[in-house]
């Protein structure tokens, strides 16, 4: 992650470009994946690529059947569910980064900022924002956000924006289905590599670690009045990251 302003907006450090920090990992119980049959006329909002094999508005749609009954939904976002994607953001920042990032800046952050931001983000070229909706509230749990590198080397082909997942949800494998599911979009649009900027001092780096990510890179970044050092992620194997077992949050 580039070192930038912040100007109150978290879901990146400003309304516009998002930033990637990341879900707790535990080793997660089996799940079932099954294509969404339910709902073949959904509308889905999602950016649009000039790249090759581009299949329409992103990934198909899929359902995880979980040990516990609760079926949960990979689906690529639309408007409606910007509030309860911003919801998710402010409320995984406040549980991850709480002695990471000052108080005041985590307490200052507004769902209804984020949601504008998301807003914006879902028309921008060559973006893509997944959901992970827990079907039987009908309840957005997760998103990741991921599309073109911004500001890297050559040979870095997509980037992983965001990827966040409510608290209550860590430990099941829905983080590594979320991320599955942006590695095998990536594939279809050509690209072989994805990377991520995570703060160093995130607690779950281990996640994406244990799914495959070697750190390729350092920098900092500014939040707030904060410096706070950041490591790119990096995978090069997205046919092995697209089937990465239940190493997961």
């Amino acid at each position: 992650m580039r070192a930038r302003k912040s100007c109150g907006s978290l879901s990146s450090l400003n309304a516009e470009t998002p930033w990637q920090a990341g879900p707790n990992a535990r080793v997660a119980p089996t799940v079932a994946c099954v294509a969404n049959k339910d709902k073949p006329n959904r509308q889905y909002a999602a950016g649009r690529d000039s790249g090759p094999g581009l299949s329409g508005g992103g990934p198909h749609p899929y359902i995880i059947s979980m040990r516990n009954f609760r079926r949960i939904e990979i689906r690529p976002a639309v408007p409606d569910d910007v509030m309860m994607i911003a919801s998710v953001l402010v409320s995984t920042w406040r549980a991850t980064f709480r002695g990471i990032i000052s108080d005041a800046y985590l307490d200052a952050m507004k769902v209804e900022d984020q949601a504008i931001g998301h807003a914006r983000r879902m028309r921008s070229p060559g973006a893509f924002l997944l959901v992970a909706v827990d079907m039987s509230e009908e309840r957005v749990i997760g998103f990741a956000n991921y599309g073109r590198a911004r500001a890297m080397p050559p040979g870095f082909d997509r980037e992983l924006y965001e990827l966040y997942l409510l608290p209550e949800f860590h430990g099941a494998g829905i983080g590594a289905a979320l991320l599955r599911a942006v590695a095998a979009h990536c594939r279809e649009m050509q690209a072989s590599s994805l990377f991520a900027w995570v703060l160093a001092g995130n607690p779950n780096r281990a996640f994406y670690e244990r799914l495959g990510a070697r750190a390729v890179g350092q920098g900092r970044v500014s939040v707030g009045r904060q410096s706070l050092e950041q490591i790119a992620y990096r995978w090069d194997d997205l046919a092995k990251l697209a089937g990465a077992g239940n190493v997961a949050t």
